[in-house]
């Protein structure tokens, strides 16, 4: 005989039904944070600033642990409703990953992911350019040794004797007259390069990889460092980059040639920082982080060469307004030496996807200036 169940005394108070209840509610709020959480970017981090409510014309800003942002950009004189149209160009046109627009030391937009870590490709040029400038104001580099007296060869087939007569100045203007196979060399790279034994060193420009790298591996054998842990030491730590780690650059090896790539990633908020470092002649608050006269002999044409055109210094593409350096699909670091104005764009480079064009940037850089005329002279 089955026993009798009190309804009443197993039936549970509503209290601990409610309770239940709210334990199911937050668990299932957790759960959906940590699926949020878990589609973010890895290494993802949010842009700080110190937010500038007026602008004084007589200070000199440089940025600390952040940087100064302009509460509003008309209070450097740009346009609110320009920068919006270069804006919405850079997004719905460029997909652009991260814009940054420095004037005066002062940000006066950021858009995107201005705090991402992004590949830079060809920009990791100047940056290696910064540190042989410190390296041969310590006297560890000679510009006018060739290549037999560094012991430089490669793989075969070797460079022949007039090849070695290239000077590490020839290399850094690309113009080493060495058309070497070379590691991470693109396509049109590879396609365009002259035949071996075309000209002679230090008479014709062909932006070539086997000089920038082959200059890597002089840099760290003349001076006895490595290029990441030199870049931080020498450079990211004097201008406190808020986002490099050494971490994040790595060689990229191939058997085309001895002489690997040296890959950089960084935000566009601390290459902004060079940017403005270039533009301030390598002098960061009262430390002089780069040798003015190396900056201005980097950021120059060569001798004979019309200084009212375009040309390549060393490893800057320089202009009459100022000088630049690109990288493959769409990275651009660009300063206006007299403007005392900095603008970077970044772009992640996902595989498959098409690159952007030069004049795709270009364009982008041409509104950004809308926004703020030049002074009339």
């Amino acid at each position: 005989m089955l026993a009798k169940v009190n309804v009443a005394e197993t039936k549970k108070p509503a209290w601990r039904v409610w309770a239940v209840g709210q334990r199911c509610l937050l668990g299932s709020i957790l759960w959906a944070l940590l699926l949020l959480l878990s589609t973010l970017p890895v290494g993802a981090e949010e842009a700080q600033f110190n937010t500038l409510s007026t602008f004084n014309s007589q200070r000199v800003y440089t940025p600390g642990q952040h940087w100064h942002k302009a509460i509003h950009p008309r209070m450097l004189g740009w346009s609110a409703k320009k920068l919006d149209q270069a804006q919405r160009y850079a997004q719905e046109k460029l997909a652009s990953s991260a814009v940054v627009i420095v004037d005066r030391g002062v940000v006066v937009a950021a858009w995107g992911k201005p705090a991402e870590r992004f590949l830079l490709n060809s920009i990791r040029k100047p940056l290696m350019g910064a540190l042989f400038g410190l390296h041969v104001a310590a006297g560890h580099i000679d510009l006018d040794a060739d290549m037999k007296q560094l012991g430089i060869d490669d793989i075969e087939p070797r460079l022949t004797p007039l090849e070695r007569t290239a000077r590490v100045r020839d290399l850094l203007r690309s113009r080493s007259g060495v058309y070497h196979p070379s590691a991470y060399e693109p396509k049109k790279m590879k396609k365009n390069r002259p035949a071996r034994g075309s000209y002679l060193p230090g008479t014709f420009y062909f932006y070539n990889n086997w000089d920038f790298n082959t200059l890597g591996g002089i840099l760290e054998r003349e001076s006895g460092t490595g290029i990441f842990q030199e870049f931080d030491r020498r450079i990211a730590t004097p201008l406190e980059m808020e986002h490099y780690r050494i971490k994040d650059g790595y060689y990229k090896r191939q058997q085309a040639s001895l002489y690997p790539a040296y890959i950089f990633h960084m935000s566009a908020l601390d290459l902004a920082r060079f940017g403005l470092l270039y533009q301030r002649e390598g002098k960061w608050r009262n430390q002089q982080v780069v040798p003015a006269d190396w900056v201005r002999q980097s950021t120059s044409l060569p001798p004979g060469e019309d200084a009212a055109k375009k040309g390549y210094g060393y490893l800057w593409v320089v202009y009459p307004w100022g000088f630049t350096h690109g990288g493959s699909g769409g990275q651009r670091l660009q300063v206006y030496t007299e403007r005392e104005l900095v603008i970077v764009h970044l772009k992640k480079l996902n595989k498959g996807e098409k690159r952007l064009k030069s004049k795709a940037i270009e364009k982008l850089f041409e509104k950004v200036l809308e926004a703020k005329p030049a002074p009339k002279k």
